[in-house]
């Protein structure tokens, strides 16, 4: 500043420094609390110890993978252990990325703890969750799920689904079966009733689920994978097919996803 000191200027230069504090200041205690909030998010995503009981106690190899396009993401993947032979496996897409959904999630969360009465039907507990989250979510604000019922007793699969993306079982003997993910979206129709639907699921099969990103985020070349393309991966070796998806997940967005991506695979052990 020359001389001699111009007061206006000094004192418009004083407040603009004080804005830049202000504003860095503002920007840490952000990115703290943005930090924070991923981490709590963190302790919905299924621990390698809950895992690893899982596989000791129902036989199910449990593998997931999880890109999120910033610090928190609108995707939830979720186990519970209902009996001794009976496991819960859901995952859920919340629309948008971000805080708000991240939000979401949460308060999904919340819900399912509280009306896990419901949860021995994936149909009446879905539509139970419908009815409850579309009173709590904002207008414009919805999500795909699904929720099933791995029983290893009576090789059975019980599920419902709200508008997800088709799963995928993939058959001991190589045939590669695609499950309705149909249905309308939570938080639409607040009095929807969903179905629950059933399938065999036997030792050696494995259940892919996967959110919308895996088919509806254009690659860095601007090509989608589709169901097609999945399968193939799992053609041949069952248990390699999981490590070429996420190799190619990895190669297709080197950088950044344009929208969160969870993958998820559940092996009925032989």
């Amino acid at each position: 500043m020359s001389k001699p000191i111009d007061q206006t200027e000094f004192i418009a230069r004083i407040y603009s420094h004080l804005e830049r504090t202000q504003l860095s200041l503002f920007h840490c205690r952000m990115q703290d609390e943005l930090a924070m909030a991923s981490q709590t998010q963190q302790v919905l995503i299924p621990s390698d110890k809950m895992l690893n009981n899982v596989q000791q106690r129902y036989n199910v190899n449990v593998r997931h993978h999880e890109v999120t396009c910033s610090e928190l993401g609108g995707d939830f993947l979720g186990i519970h252990q209902l009996s001794d032979s009976k496991l819960v496996v859901y995952l859920v897409d919340f629309s948008g990325h971000g805080i708000n959904a991240a939000l979401n999630t949460f308060r999904l969360h919340t819900l399912m703890a509280q009306f896990y009465y419901h949860h021995k039907d994936p149909g009446e507990y879905l539509t139970q969750l419908n009815k409850e989250l579309a009173a709590l979510l904002p207008t414009g604000q919805f999500s795909t799920m699904f929720y099933g019922i791995i029983n290893i007793k009576e090789h059975s699969l019980k599920y419902a689904t709200a508008s997800c993306p088709a799963p995928l079982i993939f058959r001991e003997n190589g045939q590669a079966e695609i499950i309705d993910g149909s249905s309308y979206l939570f938080s639409t129709i607040s009095d929807h009733v969903y179905k629950t639907k059933e399938v065999h699921f036997s030792p050696g099969d494995t259940l892919l689920l996967y959110s919308n990103a895996l088919t509806e985020s254009p690659d860095f070349k601007g090509n989608l994978l589709n169901e097609e393309n999945i399968i193939s991966y799992f053609n041949g070796d069952k248990n390699k097919g999981f490590n070429r998806l996420v190799e190619t997940i990895k190669y297709k967005y080197p950088k950044e996803c344009p929208d969160d991506l969870t993958v998820a695979s559940f092996n009925f052990l032989t």
